[in-house]
């Protein structure tokens, strides 16, 4: 409306209609700088409002493009967020990648838009690897016995499957560091041969896979067992007995490089169990007779063994009576005499 008056008191009026005008705006709420590549898709928000007052639009047409893409769109919801939905897997890894995202005009009922104001936002999208296989032996012996060495294979490839060639490869077990790089077709294998002075027992298994800057690193965990070799001697150094009579048994152990250790003795004679230990008290009993006396030890992570020996068991004799076979005996004479020999033990 607009009123003039003059000064003899001449007053005029007139009224146009006008419309007034704000401007909306968008802004990219809480984006990453770096997303991985194993997010297969991302959702970006962006917010919605009044540009004078703040106020939250519903219902507001909004556009986004992503690395230069066709534009997408979609509608503010009731809190005035726009869902931005991104195909991450399908984005170059390592460059910048420009999202863009632009308010179109409002609908009648909502707040007219003469103006747009547009917001960006760049990111990068770090490269993930997985591994298509692996295989770690399980089992391994020390030194030069046995199976002694265990092969590790491993097959590295980015999230869409692509092989990945020249990934350093860092395996670690116990002390022992083994580094190569994947070939052309993301394969690298190593062979571990532990130490002989390793301890028989389960160790973790930690293969790290490293890329570069523009891949997240990738950690593998497994277990590998170490074995050691058990050799049991029995070292009373008898193989005559007599029953009844108590003898002491005594055995040493030692694993393959030569080296006392512990383990878990039994003795058996004769396929019954008569003790255990490395040294056991025994008091034969059998009959009189050949037999085998055994020993034979355990320790976990360790290939058991025993020794058996051929033993002889006697009785023992005793001459219970010695007389002459007639009334008396002749000086000068020959004269038979007549004894009664008994076992001690059974008579």
């Amino acid at each position: 409306n607009l009123t003039s008056s003059s000064d003899n008191g001449i007053n005029g009026t007139d009224s146009v209609e006008v419309e007034v005008w704000t401007r909306s705006r968008a802004q990219i709420v809480d984006a990453p700088d770096v997303i991985d590549q194993s997010k297969s898709q991302y959702t970006f928000n962006a917010k919605v409002e009044d540009y004078a007052n703040g106020n939250i639009i519903q219902g507001h047409n909004t556009s986004f493009s992503v690395d230069g893409g066709e534009l997408e769109y979609n509608m503010s919801n009731s809190s005035g967020i726009v869902d931005m939905r991104v195909n991450i897997s399908s984005l170059p890894v390592g460059e910048p990648i420009p999202l863009r995202v632009d308010t179109e005009d409002a609908p009648e009922n909502l707040t007219n838009s003469t103006t747009t104001l547009d917001d960006s936002h760049t990111f990068e999208v770090k490269g993930s690897m997985q591994l298509d296989t692996s295989s770690v032996g399980q089992t391994v012996y020390r030194g030069e016995k046995g199976p002694n060495s265990a092969a590790l294979t491993f097959f590295a490839e980015d999230s869409t499957g692509t092989a990945l060639e020249d990934v350093n490869t860092t395996v670690e077990i116990e002390n022992t560091t083994l580094e190569k790089q994947t070939d052309s077709e993301g394969a690298v294998s190593f062979s571990y041969n532990p130490e002989n002075d390793i301890e028989p027992e389960e160790y973790n298994v930690t293969a790290t896979f490293d890329n570069g800057e523009d891949y997240s690193e990738l950690v593998y965990n497994d277990s590998i067992e170490v074995r050691g070799i058990l050799n049991v001697s029995q070292n009373h150094g008898s193989s005559e007995f007599v029953v009844d009579d108590r003898y002491l048994l005594t055995s040493a152990v030692v694993d393959e490089n030569g080296v006392s250790v512990d383990g878990n003795e039994e003795w058996s004679f004769n396929g019954s169990l008569i003790g255990s230990g490395s040294q056991v008290t025994w008091t034969p009993t059998a009959e009189p007779g050949e037999y085998y006396l055994n020993v034979s030890t355990d320790r976990e992570y360790y290939d058991d063994d025993n020794e058996s020996k051929e033993v002889d068991v006697f009785g023992e004799a005793s001459i219970t009576s010695l007389e002459p076979s007639n009334a008396a005996v002749k000086p000068d004479s020959n004269n038979q005499l007549n004894a009664t020999v008994e076992d001690v033990f059974t008579n």
